[in-house]
């Protein structure tokens, strides 16, 4: 859950011990010569500025306003869309927004000061204050979501209500608490644990999951960590428990005398609605293609992410709309800049003579020299992830595994540079962890130059000699 992941190079483990030793020759060349590659830049048109922004996450609702996360920033836009203003700029991540009821404030989640804690700043902007001060309990995984998280507020808006792992047993359990916009110590709500959570329009009811595994990419799961809703009376120390069924229910939202929440029931999660009992149970959104995600309650609406736009539910019309946002971010990852790869490599392959390694770094295809020569870039797309390259046995080729077209399929580029990359499989390939090799004396992915490609079956060829399809049962030797 960090916005820069680090990648660990790994090309030497999947090296045989032979490459392994050259490649430790080598690596100095590497190092200097694989500095840099350019990003290619992306076309910037006042149309495409104008486009409604994706990937637009985590929203919440006020009277007049909705709040987001996009590119790990608190971003706010009018309820009825439009351009959207930048509430945070931190390095670090800003998660979960919410208003508080009168909607002059937002909690959040932040890292300011490297911890993931709760934040409250001006629905206006301005300075964040930090309203916890608790130590993380280690860096848990992305499907475990993170330490702390802000689910709302109490009703009379004095105080923010969030998740914690502080004090839990384990790394899968957290605990519900109230902390003060003022500061001061949180305070536990009365479960021993939970997973989203709200209160009851008079503050005296939690209507809640028990269970949490709502960053967890399961589809349709019905399994023992299914989530069920749940109402506990805080005050009769008494639970209630509102869904029953093999699927799941979550982001609960209670407006009114009307439970609100979302399920996958009929295999796609959308909003459905009940009473207090959890009878008169109404599906209220018809989604098909994407869940809906992360809905959140604010006055008068529901608001959710739905194929990475934001969607309001308007509770008076029961209707739902996608609301038109634009994002006018810099967006720095689509700008065109050199980056160094020699710490990012993933996979690499020794020419038959040892004065070359095909080399794959952030997704794009090098050959390096091992003394003297030049730094060749074979396949640089921002769109496309290359990777597993083998030279062929004459080392004029070099085969590799991309996803261009959006499958992963073998292609092969001169090792030169100076022809075109050439696609030599088209119907995919088995779901396996291949590793291409071509090496003449292990007998497995055999070429002849540009005549003809061998497989384990044999040879087939297409027009003028030129390679052609070659079936998914012939096995291109891809070996786990």
């Amino acid at each position: 859950m960090t916005r820069h992941p680090v990648h660990t190079p790994a090309c030497a483990a999947r090296l045989p011990a032979r490459s392994r030793r050259s490649f430790i020759l080598i690596s100095p060349a590497v190092l200097l010569l694989l500095t840099s590659i350019l990003a290619v830049p992306a076309t910037v048109t006042a149309e495409n500025a104008a486009a409604d922004s994706r990937l637009l996450r985590f929203p919440a609702l006020s009277k007049d306003s909705i709040a987001f996360v996009n590119g790990g920033d608190i971003w706010i836009a009018p309820r009825a869309g439009g351009p959207a203003r930048q509430l945070t700029s931190d390095p670090g991540l800003e998660w979960f927004p919410r208003f508080s009821p009168d909607g002059k404030w937002i909690a959040f989640i932040g890292q300011y000061d490297g911890n993931r804690d709760v934040y409250l700043i001006p629905s206006e902007g301005g300075v964040p204050k930090r309203l916890t001060w608790w130590i993380d309990t280690g860096s848990p995984s992305e499907r475990q979501g993170p330490n702390n998280l802000v689910l709302g507020w109490t009703p009379d808006g004095k105080r923010v209500l969030f998740r914690s792992r502080h004090l839990s047993w384990e790394d899968r359990a957290g605990r519900l608490f109230t902390v003060s916009m003022e500061g001061g110590f949180p305070e536990q709500v009365g479960v021993p644990e939970g997973g989203f959570a709200t209160f009851s329009p008079d503050g005296k009811k939690l209507f809640y999951n028990r269970i949490f595994r709502d960053f967890r990419t399961w589809k349709r799961y019905r399994g023992g960590m299914t989530q069920n809703l749940w109402i506990y009376d805080l005050s009769a120390n008494k639970l209630e428990m509102i869904t029953e069924n093999d699927n799941t229910s979550r982001d609960p939202m209670w407006i009114g005398d009307t439970l609100y929440f979302n399920s996958d029931r009929d295999r796609t999660f959308n909003l459905f609605s009940s009473d207090t009992s959890g009878k008169n149970v109404k599906k209220l959104t018809q989604f098909t293609d994407y869940d809906v995600r992360w809905a959140s309650a604010g006055p008068g609406g529901i608001v959710f992410e739905n194929g990475g736009y934001v969607y309001l539910y308007d509770i008076a019309s029961g209707k739902n709309a996608k609301v038109s946002i634009q994002v006018p971010s810099e967006r720095r990852a689509v700008r065109a800049e050199f980056k160094k790869v020699n710490d990012l490599i993933e996979d690499g392959s020794l020419s038959p003579e040892g004065k070359r390694v095909a080399f794959v770094a952030r997704g794009d295809l090098f050959s390096v020299p091992a003394e003297k020569g030049n730094t060749r870039i074979l396949a640089a797309s921002s769109n496309s992830h290359e990777r597993l390259p083998a030279w062929s046995p004459d080392g004029k080729w070099i085969a590799y595994v991309s996803d261009q077209t959006g499958e992963d399929e073998i292609w092969r580029v001169p090792q030169d540079g100076k022809g075109p990359q050439e696609r030599l499989t088209t119907n995919g390939l088995p779901a396996l962890r291949p590793s291409v090799v071509a090496r003449q004396q292990e007998d497995r992915l055999r070429r002849q130059g540009p005549q003809g490609l061998h497989s384990g079956r044999g040879q087939q060829e297409g027009p003028a000699g030129r390679p052609g399809q070659v079936r998914r049962g012939d096995q291109l030797q891809l070996v786990p």
